[in-house]
């Protein structure tokens, strides 16, 4: 059993006391999920070349906004495929028309699918504006959970965090995003800690997978307690979402201190 440590990406911010910024914090201007269906991928706008949305050869087409890079190209290539299978079908089926007729034939038709693409560009980018601003807040600038933590708010999809907040080492583990960059640091310290140790304790490998597999439950439940309680108190500071869409009800666990924090911090806590 290898004990090598593993590597993480590691950004930690000023330690500032600060205020919520969601008034000056747009999502768009960070990383923002792809809209193609069952992608999960997430890219940032101004990483993107220049002419990422310029019109391409042959046909002048354009990518699509609202998809990933690597789904805006696919896209693309496919309506490109489609264009030259059309233009051949033209010409084989052109009987008495002239090159001319067949040719003005095909022109419209990429004119057709040009306006088609751009109505669908602009709905994804419609859909993606839903998402980034719906009122579960997922693209906003949170609390900290930490108790007692009063550091600037932050966001696991801000471009200088989300490399951080979206790693994971090779037992799956990850920063905790329900902490600010700092406190979520020395979290996944003490875990890697406890995870060195349960590897000298455990006398079998398969022993030390029940390990990890249980600490990644317990976190994943921590995270999904603390979002819900994030949201709420988001809701109570004023934060209120550009574009309201249908989602689950959140619970009543409305705040981030006090006895329900030790509880669940207890709970969720592996020694």
């Amino acid at each position: 059993m290898s004990t090598a440590k593993p590597s993480r990406v590691k950004t930690v911010q000023s330690s500032r006391i600060g205020v919520p910024s969601s008034a000056v914090y747009n999502p768009s201007d960070h990383y923002v999920p792809c809209m193609s269906e069952g992608c999960q991928a997430h890219y940032i706008l101004s990483m993107l070349s220049p002419s990422f949305y310029a019109p391409s050869k042959p046909y002048g087409l354009v990518n699509k906004h609202g998809l990933c890079p690597s789904h805006a190209f696919k896209d693309r290539q496919l309506a490109e495929a489609h264009l030259k299978s059309e233009n051949g079908r033209l010409r084989a089926t052109a009987g008495r028309r002239t090159m001319r007729e067949v040719q003005q034939l095909f022109e419209q038709h990429v004119k057709d699918m040009v306006r088609g693409r751009e109505a669908d560009s602009n709905a994804l980018l419609r859909h993606q504006e839903a998402v980034l601003h719906s009122k579960a807040f997922k693209y906003y600038e949170r609390p900290c959970t930490k108790e007692n933590c009063q550091r600037p708010w932050y966001s696991v999809y801000a471009a200088s965090l989300f490399k951080m907040y979206n790693t994971v080492d090779e037992n799956g583990i990850g920063m905790l995003t329900v902490y600010c960059p700092r406190c979520a640091t020395a979290e996944v310290d003490e875990v890697d800690s406890k995870i060195e140790s349960a590897k000298f304790r455990c006398k079998t490998d398969e022993e030390f997978a029940r390990f990890v597999t249980e600490l990644r439950r317990r976190r994943a439940v921590q995270i999904e307690f603390w979002e819900k309680a994030q949201v709420r108190v988001m809701l109570q500071k004023g934060v209120k979402p550009k574009i309201i869409a249908v989602e689950d009800p959140l619970e009543d666990d409305d705040k981030l201190e006090g006895k329900g924090v030790e509880f669940v911090r207890e709970a969720c806590s592996v020694m």
